[in-house]
C-alpha cells in the first residue's frame, strides 16, 4: 500500500552564471516556456515550465560573479520527459548543449533516453516512454 503525505514537488532552483544564456537554452533548446522574470536588484531569476508542468525550474544568477556553482556536477541531474528524445536532443545541441550520451533505447524499462550538459555543466537526462 502506498502512503502519501500530500507533498508534491513545486520546483527546483539552479544557480547559473549567465541567466539569459541559460534561459535561452532551456526555452529554445529544450522547449520550456518562460513563466516569470523577476529582478530583485542584487540577483535576477527566471521561472520556466513545461507544457503540462505544475512544477517550475527556477534559474538564478549568483550575486557574486565568480561564486562556485556546483562542486559535484554529476550529483545534480535534471530529468525531462519528452515525446521525441532524438528531436529534442538535436535541438538542445543546436542551442549549446554538450553531448554526453546520444539517444538510445533501454530495453529493461522500454524507454528511450539521452544525456547532455547544459551551458553551466548540469546534466540533463531526456527520457521518452516507448509507444
Amino acid at each position: 500500500m502506498l502512503v502519501t503525505t500530500g507533498t508534491t514537488i513545486a520546483g527546483f532552483e539552479l544557480t547559473v552564471r549567465d541567466l539569459e544564456r541559460s534561459a535561452n537554452f532551456y526555452s529554445a533548446g529544450l522547449g520550456l516556456s518562460i513563466r516569470v522574470r523577476e529582478d530583485h536588484g542584487e540577483f535576477q531569476e527566471i521561472h520556466l515550465v513545461g507544457e503540462r508542468d505544475t512544477a517550475a525550474l527556477l534559474l538564478v544568477n549568483p550575486a557574486i560573479a565568480d561564486a562556485p556553482l556546483n562542486t559535484l556536477p554529476d550529483s545534480i541531474k535534471i530529468t525531462l520527459l519528452t515525446d521525441d528524445v532524438r528531436k529534442l536532443y538535436a535541438q538542445a545541441l543546436g542551442a549549446g548543449a554538450e553531448e554526453v550520451q546520444a539517444p538510445q533505447h533501454y530495453a529493461p524499462l522500454d524507454i528511450w533516453f539521452a544525456q547532455l550538459r547544459d551551458p553551466d555543466g548540469y546534466t540533463v537526462l531526456l527520457t521518452q516512454r516507448h509507444e
